[in-house]
C-alpha cells in the first residue's frame, strides 16, 4: 500500500477490548504491516473497540463494489489462514477506505 493512503491509519484496524486473543492478533497484524512498509501512524497502530462479539476477522467497506487498495489481498490472506472472512457494508464509509476488525478466536 502506497504511503499517503489512510493518513489516519490507527483508526482503521480494530481489536475487541478485553479480549486477549483479539488484541494479541491485531498487534501481530499491525507489526507485520509495519514490517512490510505500511504507514501505521506513530501511536499503537490500531483502535480498541468495545462490546464486539465478532468471531474471526472482518473487513468493512462502503458498498459491495468498493475494492480499496490492499483490502482484497488482505482478505484472501486471512481466508488462506482459515480465519472467518466476513465483509460488512456501511454506506457511511468513505469510498476507497476499509476497516479491519479482529474478533474473538474462532
Amino acid at each position: 500500500m502506497a504511503s499517503g493512503i489512510h493518513d489516519d491509519r490507527q483508526s482503521w484496524l480494530h481489536a475487541i477490548g478485553g479480549n486477549a486473543d483479539s488484541i494479541g492478533m491485531v498487534k501481530d497484524i499491525e507489526k507485520a504491516l509495519r514490517m512490510t512498509g505500511w504507514n501505521m501512524g506513530t501511536d499503537m497502530g490500531f483502535t480498541i473497540t468495545f462490546g464486539g462479539a465478532l468471531m474471526g476477522v472482518a473487513a468493512k467497506v462502503r458498498n459491495s463494489q468498493d475494492d480499496p487498495q490492499g483490502m482484497s489481498v488482505f482478505r484472501q490472506t486471512m481466508k488462506e489462514f482459515g480465519l472467518d472472512n466476513n465483509l460488512y457494508i456501511d454506506d457511511k464509509m468513505q469510498e476507497g477506505r476499509f476497516f479491519i476488525y479482529v474478533g474473538r478466536k474462532p
